[in-house]
């Protein structure tokens, strides 16, 4: 779940600021997780090669399950799309043109599973993928030229995401994606006015995801999905009002997602899911599960697939 951030003014499809990109104070450099690039797909490299998927000048973190995780090492945000603003579904399309779902002023970078990986540098917010609008407006009951009123007010709809339309946060913006409230209660338990009240204090409702409020804070912190603690306690083992436990040190929970609580840190950072490390080493044969974590990250525990919610890895988190 990563947090990066872009100057929004109302639904202007494919508004960035490419302004200095540098690394500045609490933002966020840009990861992406890479399944094919330059003609290259992962399935083909041996595992000492699967760096060769980060574009040119970007950091090879590890990998995933299915996916190199890169790093520019400079703020920006990357966003995972699978048609653009002008509805065309990238798999209709060339791969020597997949270049164009990106939105104006985006950089294509490869391919991510099922999407393709756009790169804006600069102070800019981070993507969420909404399928519903706080008012229920499905996205997939519209043209896809029309689902930018999916996105709420002030957010820039850059095109479809996985199952979702993909909204452009404004700047040192955090989205957090629940489905259950820090006292253990489940969104479908709920009355359907009250899917809102999932939010934590301090939190906006600004749709759903899939199976899952969406929620924003303005100034907020990076937001991990965490399965099992540091230590390997799992979050289903201890009772919803233990859950606090499972964030590690110094971050304030959530709630609960589908497979995971959902814990904030005090500062806008990035978080990355790997099953092997830079040197290619599996995580099971580590000698310890946080080892995986490049040099300089904090081993926080573990996470559930990002997409499918199926498995664990151990999360890493760099602020």
């Amino acid at each position: 779940m990563v947090l990066a951030l872009l100057a929004c003014e109302g639904n202007d499809p494919g508004r960035s600021d490419t302004t200095d990109s540098s690394s500045q104070p609490g933002v966020p450099d840009a990861t992406a997780i890479l399944s094919a690039a330059r003609g290259t797909d992962y399935d083909d490299l041996d595992v000492d090669e699967y760096a060769e998927l980060c574009p040119d000048d970007w950091e090879y973190l590890g990998a995933g399950d299915a996916w190199a995780v890169c790093t520019s090492n400079k703020d920006g945000i990357v966003a995972l799309l699978t048609s653009g603003t002008d509805g065309t579904w990238y798999e209709h399309l060339r791969a020597s043109d997949w270049h164009t779902v990106c939105p104006d002023g985006w950089h294509f970078i490869g391919l991510a599973p099922h999407r393709v990986a756009c790169h804006t540098p600069g102070d800019v917010g981070p993507v969420a993928y909404l399928a519903h609008s706080v008012d229920k407006i499905w996205y997939g009951s519209m043209p896809l030229r029309d689902q930018w009123m999916v996105c709420p007010e002030g957010w820039a709809w850059l095109g479809a995401g996985y199952r979702a339309a993909a909204c452009h946060a404004p700047p040192r913006t955090a989205v957090a994606y629940l489905s259950h409230s820090i006292d253990g209660t489940y969104i479908w338990d709920l009355p359907e006015d009250t899917y809102g009240s999932i939010c934590p204090e301090g939190w906006d409702h600004v749709g759903f995801g899939n199976d899952a409020v969406a929620c924003a804070k303005h100034w907020g912190g990076t937001v991990a999905y965490v399965n099992k603690d540091a230590d390997g306690v799992q979050y289903s083992d201890v009772d919803s009002s233990e859950w606090h436990r499972i964030c590690p040190s110094g971050w304030d929970l959530l709630g609960g997602g589908e497979s995971a609580v959902a814990c904030e840190a005090p500062d806008q950072g990035n978080v990355v899911r790997l099953n092997r490390d830079a040197s290619g080493t599996w995580y099971e044969d580590a000698d310890e599960a946080g080892s995986i974590c490049p040099e300089g990250w904090d081993h926080i525990g573990t996470s559930p697939h990002p997409v499918w919610a199926m498995g664990e890895a151990p999360a890493c988190a760099d602020l």
